[in-house]
């Protein structure tokens, strides 16, 4: 899943102590212990997603280019969407917060807050039925340098 749609949100630009980041960054495998707060991110995240033309905000809070996990969140305004995308490897998601609805080809699923779902290679949305914060986990490609 990309960052689409977030132009117009600072947070997937800066992520901070102010905005839930609490400790160093690490570049390596297992160089630091990276703390992030959910609960404080999450709202950062809903705040700059109402104000959002697209109704979302996102922040990779870790992996990257060079790891083999990417783990994004995002706070998505009631009302608003993500669309179609084909995931290129494995992907879950935990409802940190709200209500949402995922659809998949004929398969649909309600989730609510602590709600995990493994998302299917091909979906159709995700639909914020409440001003939702999820925890997107993905598989990539990355390479150790």
């Amino acid at each position: 899943m990309r960052n689409r749609g977030t132009q117009n949100c600072p947070t997937h630009k800066k992520v901070d102590a102010e905005a839930g980041l609490c400790g160093p960054r690490g570049h390596g495998y297992g160089d630091v212990v990276e703390t992030v707060g959910l609960g404080a991110l999450g709202e950062k995240l809903l705040a700059e997603a109402r104000s959002a033309t697209s109704g979302r905000c996102s922040v990779t809070i870790h992996g990257g280019h060079v790891k083999s996990l990417r783990q994004t969140a995002i706070g998505v305004a009631a009302g608003h969407r993500l669309d179609e995308h084909e995931n290129t490897g494995e992907i879950t998601l935990q409802l940190l917060r709200g209500r949402a609805r995922v659809v998949a080809a004929s398969d649909e699923v309600v989730l609510a807050a602590g709600d995990y779902t493994v998302i299917p290679l091909q979906w159709d949305s995700f639909e914020a039925l409440e001003d939702s914060v999820v925890l997107l986990t993905a598989a990539v490609q990355g390479r150790k340098d």
